[in-house]
């Protein structure tokens, strides 16, 4: 191409990105400004009564001149949505309307799916991250090695409709692949990566979630059948697969159980871990749980790295609540880790694993709450800023100024006072529209 072509193509396309730049703020400037009026509004240490201007999908400053209209908010505290780093729905067209409003009815307009259907979040693109539905963040299928976990459990719903509960049908879902490549990765070898990173390039998606599982005795256990569904991928491959994964632009979650788990993925540059080491210490002997304790070193290398990690202590918590043993070993272990992480500067967001069930996607923040000893501010900044922000760091969410989503929640009563005001939600806006969820019982 000669000079003068180069130079004509560059300002045309100089030209085209200023008319798209031109007409969005045209467009921005011509939508209705709205005051919200007589509120307390959250500004990340309390709340403030004032107004707040909504222009489009934003929060604008106060206009020059006269507002358009005027929605009276006295009685309402205001805070931003909730946010679930660690979910496995909406995952496919099933039951997505129950799905996607059981979500919005207890405030989470924010949620990460780790590991999911590729086929089924395709057929439900049109249907998420709109303004009347959840923002929904992705990792399509994990990646984990042959028989590995979570091969053996999709494999188990697609030949029983349930996770497997005899070794016969453990050992039919290890050998099925029916869903390979959509819900899961198998990767063994060096040269199975390149294969793999193809598949991963398809999409253009902001996750991708692995599997360490007790990685330190890996050797040993992939070879056994018995471990068949509980093993997680080869701990050597993990470092050139998050180099590909972060190419990709990708941040990578992992799913630990141990310390070496922990302190294997930190070195390859693992970017957030789903669960704490120890998740198994309630159910283990007493030597095995002390053994699940993580190191000073690790901690603090967690910490300089400033990793965001979801504990998943609700479910634990529940699990082990009507036996004393286990009780203490989750305490002794499991409570601790996630305490000395994050006083090291590990950043704890929430996350309940869940597949649908709204009550655990509640009662996850508030166990945290209550487990690590949290202020109220702590408790709402955990659902309404620190979770949402790491689901999404890209995006202008979390905080209710100028510049940012119009998205929030009105409360029936302050927060700050009683914690019971995070779920007595009135009503929810979200990038400037106000939600009914007409068929749920509030």
């Amino acid at each position: 191409m000669s000079r003068s072509l180069a130079s004509d193509a560059f300002r045309c396309a100089i030209s085209l990105v200023t008319l798209a730049l031109s007409s969005t703020v045209q467009a921005q400037a011509a939508a209705p400004t709205v005051e919200l009026r007589n509120a307390q509004w959250f500004d990340g240490r309390g709340f403030v009564l004032e107004s707040r201007w909504v222009r489009g999908e934003e929060f604008v400053k106060r206009p020059p001149r006269s507002t358009d209209s005027v929605v009276d908010l006295t009685g309402r505290w205001m805070v931003p949505p909730y946010g679930d780093a660690h979910t496995h729905s909406p995952d496919s067209p099933f039951a997505f309307e129950s799905i996607r409003d059981q979500y919005l009815r207890v405030g989470v307009f924010y949620v990460q799916v780790l590991t999911n259907s590729r086929e089924g979040r395709r057929a439900i693109a049109a249907r998420v991250n709109i303004p009347a539905s959840v923002d929904v963040a992705y990792a399509d299928g994990a990646v984990t090695a042959t028989g590995g976990h979570p091969q053996v459990l999709y494999e188990s719903l697609g030949l029983y409709r349930r996770f497997w509960q005899v070794d016969s049908e453990r050992y039919a879902a290890a050998r099925s692949l029916a869903r390979d490549g959509d819900t899961y990765h198998r990767l063994d070898s060096l040269p199975q990566l390149a294969p793999i990173v193809a598949l991963l390039s398809r999409d253009t998606l902001p996750v991708l979630k692995v599997m360490l599982l007790d990685s330190e005795h890996w050797t040993q256990r992939h070879r056994d059948s018995t471990q068949f569904g509980l093993i997680g991928m080869n701990p050597s491959l993990l470092p050139p697969l998050v180099d590909a994964a972060h190419r990709l632009g990708r941040r990578v979650w992992a799913h630990i159980e141990t310390p070496y788990d922990l302190e294997v993925g930190l070195q390859a540059g693992v970017d957030a871990f789903a669960h704490v080491p120890g998740s198994g210490a309630a159910a283990a002997s007493d030597s095995v749980a002390a053994s699940l304790v993580v190191p000073e070193s690790t901690v603090r290398r967690a910490g300089r790295r400033r990793v965001f990690m979801t504990p998943v202590l609700g479910l634990s918590s529940r699990a082990v609540s009507d036996d004393t043993a286990k009780a203490r070993r989750f305490h002794d272990v499991m409570v601790r880790n996630t305490l000395t992480l994050r006083r090291a500067g590990v950043r704890m967001v929430s996350g309940s694993d869940t597949y649908s069930d709204a009550d655990v996607v509640r009662r996850e923040p508030a166990a945290m709450a209550l487990l690590l000893g949290l202020t109220p501010v702590e408790e709402l900044r955990l659902r309404a800023v620190d979770t949402p922000a790491a689901i999404f760091p890209q995006r202008r969410i979390a905080q209710l100024r100028h510049g940012f989503e119009a998205s929030a929640l009105g409360l029936r009563c302050n927060p700050l006072v009683d914690r019971a005001c995070l779920d007595a939600i009135e009503s929810r806006l979200k990038r400037g529209r106000w939600l009914t969820l007409t068929a749920l019982r509030e």
